[in-house]
């Protein structure tokens, strides 16, 4: 099956995506075994200049909510009822974390699909199972006979589900692998006699997630799921014109890497104007052919494409990483699915590099001010994998849900198929999701969950949103898009200094998202604007 690309699709998804054998579980995951409650994790400290300046009612529990001055209620009629988006299906739900009164009930406990939103829940069971300190580990794994130089043997990349080894955390994308090249070469290592072995085991062989578009699969957003991943599973395609009208344009690829085939097919064109591309890919292959035409006139374009195969494209960057720095592998780069070789027991086995990630607590502000989706699916089946043994979509799902119901929402209230909300097959009330927020504004790790949420005006997805306006800086909230979807939950500082949360879904929207993000946004400024009833 063939798929075409408008230039403007894929230049939004380059823009977005910049805004088997059990193995034993790694030894930085072992030290983070399923308490008996999760709720009893110790929450680590803070340092005074980091703390955020949160509501004391907001850290109270439930004690003393009556004795809070009460709010007024909110009213949202005449922002969406007179408007064109008004046919479409709302639902809004906002309490008062200080009094725990609802504020606006509209369609509250009706199911919606969340898109994005679906981030907040999967970054709040993460914090309150994981904690914010826990980092992933990631290593080589040799066991074999060292002759002088050579190491006799395959060398196994021992994937943990860590996001990190990535341009967005390193600064550059080849980073680690170059460290890893390095500190072999010290070690007097030159030339490794058997395979690079990628193993993804720890995670099961379902790279897309549930009710996902088929027809996204090559765009960056729906970067493939793999317990082994670099460069958040995708490649950028940069595009400069030739030197005159007529000329091929002229395209690099980053990382560089013999792992993807792009057939070149766009010419130089002497008209103006935005570059007209299309990107053609037969489904679960790295081979792309990108026809069209560029401006002589224009600067470059860069475009993000996912990979088939992380794990295959993680040992063969490495395998080039340790050839380029004058380590020599004579066996194949391959993934252990197609290799067949079994999972080693890696406790026999020497770790010959390693590395830890960033903590969870930097990798949920990427997951959530950026909407990062398979940052988020990486957590979702990290969860699956660490409390139910390995990271299948269904042992994740049933973390997650045990999680919600400690939270006080029943597991058969709502539907999880995924961690990021690129599933059409989850279902969400909004008061769940405030629910949520609730919970978490009670909760030890709150600092962490509200930090990693945009700002309004500020950063991430909202950067550019509520500005100059009284909801600037005052509102912290997750955004979520889909076709014919629009969401936006978080917490907004009322009027009064108390804080709120909301979460606004619509669903079956015919408008477009900028109009119904306008409409969000008026919601938004109105809820910051509440004040205390007299």
């Amino acid at each position: 099956m063939r798929r075409s690309c408008p230039f403007w699709w894929l230049l939004a998804a380059a823009l977005l995506a910049f805004s088997c054998a059990r193995p034993a579980i790694h030894s930085e995951m072992a030290a983070h075994s399923p308490p008996a409650s999760f709720e009893e994790t110790p929450a680590p400290k803070v340092q005074a200049e980091e703390a955020l300046p949160v509501p004391p009612s907001a850290l109270s529990g439930d004690q003393g909510r009556d004795n809070e001055k009460r709010l007024q209620p909110v009213e949202i009629d005449d922002i969406i009822d007179t408007h064109p988006a008004a046919p479409v299906l709302w639902g809004v739900s906002v309490r008062s974390l200080s009094t725990g009164e609802s504020l606006l009930a509209r369609n509250e406990r009706k199911l919606f699909t969340p898109a994005s939103n679906m981030k907040l829940l999967t970054t709040a069971v993460a914090l309150t199972r994981l904690g914010p300190d826990f980092k992933y580990t990631s290593g080589l794994y040799w066991k074999g006979k060292r002759k002088k130089n050579v190491l006799e043997g395959d060398v196994f990349f021992r994937g943990s589900g860590d996001p990190t080894i990535s341009e967005r955390f390193q600064g550059k994308a080849t980073a680690v692998f170059e460290e890893w090249a390095d500190t072999l070469k010290q070690q007097g290592v030159r030339e490794i006699q058997g395979d690079l072995v990628g193993d993804d085991s720890l995670f099961d062989d379902r790279s897309l997630g549930l009710g996902w578009a088929w027809d996204d699969e090559m765009i960056a957003f729906s970067a493939r799921i793999s317990a082994l991943s670099f460069n958040d599973n995708c490649f950028e395609a940069t595009l400069l014109p030739g030197k005159k009208a007529g000329d091929p344009a002229e395209i690099s690829i980053s990382p560089e890497t013999a792992y993807v085939e792009l057939t070149n097919a766009v010419k130089t064109s002497s008209r103006d104007g935005d570059p007209e591309l299309e990107a053609r890919r037969a489904f679960g292959l790295n081979r792309i052919v990108l026809s069209g035409e560029i401006s002589l006139s224009s600067g470059p374009r860069s475009l993000r494409f996912s990979v088939a195969n992380p794990a295959l494209y993680t040992v063969t960057v490495l395998k080039e990483v340790f050839e380029a720095k004058g380590i020599r592998v004579r066996g194949r780069a391959i993934d252990i699915g197609h290799s067949g070789k079994p999972v080693p027991d890696y406790g026999t086995m020497r770790a010959i590099a390693s590395r830890q990630s960033e903590p969870l607590s930097e990798i949920i502000e990427h997951v959530n001010k950026r909407s990062q989706n398979l940052y988020a699916e990486l957590l979702f089946r990290t969860l699956g994998a660490i409390w139910r043994g390995r990271g299948t979509t269904k042992n994740s799902v049933e973390v997650v849900l045990e999680s919600l119901a400690a939270m006080g929402i029943p597991k058969d209230s709502l539907a999880v198929y995924d961690g990021s909300g690129l599933s059409r097959l989850n279902l969400v009330a909004p008061a769940q999701v405030v629910q949520v927020l609730d919970y978490m504004s009670r909760h030890p790790y709150f600092e962490y969950y509200y930090r990693s949420l945009p700002a309004a005006g500020v950063d991430g997805t909202l950067i550019k949103r509520m500005r100059n306006t009284p909801a600037e800086n005052n509102v912290r909230a997750k955004t979520g898009t889909l076709t014919h979807v629009a969401a936006l939950s978080g917490y907004a500082t009322g009027g009064s200094g108390s804080l709120l949360a909301f979460s606004i879904m619509s669903n079956n929207s015919l408008s477009s998202p900028s109009e119904m993000r306008a409409l969000q946004d008026a919601i938004c400024e109105r809820l910051v604007r509440a004040t205390e009833s007299r």
